[in-house]
């Protein structure tokens, strides 16, 4: 049986201003939290309109946003009584800062849109389970690890009645700092652990009436 408990408290402002070319959007969330204290995540993106649509092609747009990010430890990984994968009420919150441009084209009247964004983000004190014994291991913060990568995307509406949807992600990382340097999962140079390099997904959608 395991009883823990933990407050945690926020609160978010958004701002969102729009122009004819521009959309803009300023967020940030402070968070008040019994494990870590107080921390403050801002978030910013833009939308610009390089080119209205004319005919069948539609409008291209450059997108953009930066920001940080914060995920508290979990009760079982802060509070865990097992052996096997213990509980460390110490564990920091992973935390993240990132930024991606990307690139949106439309046509067909709008029955395709076509993206590419470029993406890079930086990770500290990602929490993953460290040997502590031959058979017993511990929650613990890892490091710093740093990915980057492309992903395009591709939509279609080739009939009113069918969506389909494709999309390719690449992702390299890198873990640069590690508590845990013996192991050779969380080893300076390795990859992050399970996250794939690469991603894809397809899916159709078909849609007639009440079906």
């Amino acid at each position: 049986t395991l009883e823990a408990h933990r407050r945690n408290g926020g609160l978010a402002l958004q701002h969102e201003a729009l122009w004819s070319r521009v959309a803009t959007v300023a967020s940030a969330r402070v968070e008040r939290n019994a494990s870590f204290g107080t921390a403050v995540v801002p978030r910013g993106s833009a939308v610009l309109t390089l080119r209205q649509h004319q005919g069948t092609l539609g409008d291209t747009r450059l997108r953009a946003s930066a920001g940080l990010g914060i995920k508290e430890p979990t009760t079982l990984q802060s509070f865990s009584r097992s052996p096997y994968y213990a509980g460390n009420p110490s564990l920091r919150p992973e935390r993240s800062r990132s930024v991606d441009l990307g690139l949106e084209q439309r046509a067909a009247h709008d029955r395709l849109k076509v993206s590419a964004t470029w993406f890079a983000a930086t990770y500290r004190d990602i929490i993953g389970l460290r040997p502590s014994g031959v058979y017993t291991s511990t929650f613990d913060n890892i490091g710093r690890t740093v990915a980057h990568g492309l992903e395009g995307e591709l939509e279609a509406a080739p009939m009113p009645t069918i969506h389909v949807s494709v999309t390719y992600t690449f992702t390299a990382s890198e873990i640069r700092e590690s508590t845990s340097a013996y192991s050779p999962v969380f080893a300076v140079g390795a990859s992050a652990f399970r996250r794939p390099r690469h991603v894809g997904h397809v899916q159709v959608t078909w849609q007639r009436a009440r079906w």
